[in-house]
């Protein structure tokens, strides 16, 4: 599920406090024009329809009780657009790190459910230097290294157990948010583990899980 969020927060509030007035040419001014639609975002490395496509995977939460046995309804459904999951393979992942299994007809729908994300940058080389670059948007000044991101969810795995423990201990039900986030990290971080080389830089957004409700069903066509 996608996570509600505003990146333009601090902005936001700033032309609040500014009763919707200010000067043009500010960062705040530049802000409020693109809010009423003449400042545009040049896009420039534009994604393809085929990289934009929303593909479906189901989740163990780390914030829900896992019976030993895991069975098809005690998953959730999270998404990956099909750039970032071919980039994740690329950077090394397995959906074993990530926890991803096949969405199936019991998979839960859970509007209140936000994955932990993994979030990854790599740079187009491993020695391409950052180049000075003009916000659309406030038309600060910046400097950006030319590459691409990606985010993917995880859910609950063995693969980070296994790795720290070893499989003999290794259990769904003892997988933790905090090993899996340092797993995934860690292979993303490690230049020999993909083919994209060491990521440049390496995130993550915590998961919420609020709790169920009943509002959404799976839908079938």
């Amino acid at each position: 599920m996608p996570r509600r969020r505003n990146r333009f927060a601090d902005l936001e509030r700033m032309l609040r406090q500014s009763g919707g007035i200010a000067a043009a040419g500010s960062r705040v001014g530049n802000f409020a024009a693109f809010k009423a639609g003449t400042r545009k975002i040049k896009i420039t490395q534009k994604p393809t329809a085929a990289d934009k496509v929303r593909v479906t995977f189901g989740l163990l939460p780390f914030n829900s009780h896992v019976p030993e046995t895991v069975t098809d309804a005690d998953r959730y459904i999270g998404v990956i657009t099909a750039g970032s999951l071919a980039m994740a393979k690329s950077g090394g992942l397995a959906k074993t790190d990530l926890g991803l299994d096949e969405t199936k007809d019991a998979t839960v729908l859970e509007e209140n459910y936000y994955p932990a994300l993994v979030r990854a940058f790599f740079a187009e080389s491993a020695t391409v230097a950052a180049i000075e670059k003009t916000s659309d948007i406030t038309g600060d000044k910046y400097m950006k290294v030319p590459g691409k991101s990606m985010s993917a969810p995880f859910g609950r795995t063995i693969a980070a157990l296994d790795a720290k423990k070893g499989s003999a201990t290794a259990s769904l039900v003892n997988s933790e948010e905090e090993d899996v986030k340092k797993h995934v990290q860690a292979i993303l971080k490690d230049d020999k583990k993909g083919t994209l080389g060491a990521a440049r830089s390496v995130s993550y957004d915590p998961e919420v899980f609020r709790g169920r409700t009943k509002v959404l069903t799976r839908g079938v066509f």
